[in-house]
């Protein structure tokens, strides 16, 4: 196998994974090798760099996988703002002080009203129905 375009295990140096593995990888290694694992922090810029914790200062101010983060310019913070600003919520249709007592009585799991659910011991015209003893 090509060695080139293969990843070193940050916690066993002797494992070479393949880029599309790697994430893969760091997960189990890393429950094999806890005692490693408690001295590597994780970058927060790339989920698969693992730095020695003592050294996380240093790599995330060297992290190729960094964004930079700029500021908004002042002007354009202002123009959101008055955008948002101006909008109108519509007026509400719903009237909270509304009788609600002709309304239709809400459904009711295992309620029946003046029904009674029905069961094979019922009778048809007195009898005990087919098959019911």
């Amino acid at each position: 196998m090509d060695s080139e375009g293969l990843l070193q295990c940050p916690y066993d140096k002797n494992h070479m994974i393949r880029p599309s593995r790697f994430p893969y990888h760091l997960v189990k290694c890393r429950e094999n090798n806890r005692h490693v694992a408690k001295v590597l922090a994780t970058c927060p810029f790339n989920a698969r760099h693992r730095v020695p914790k003592q050294e996380l200062e240093l790599h995330m101010q060297t992290c190729e996988s960094k964004c930079p983060l700029e500021p908004f310019p002042d002007e354009a913070v202002m123009q959101k703002a008055e955008h948002f600003s101006s909008w109108q919520s519509p007026p509400c249709e719903e009237n909270w002080d509304e009788d609600y007592s002709s309304a239709p009585k809400p459904f009711v799991l295992n309620e029946f009203g003046n029904y009674q659910p029905y069961s094979s011991h019922d009778s048809v015209d007195g009898q005990c129905a087919p098959g019911s003893v």
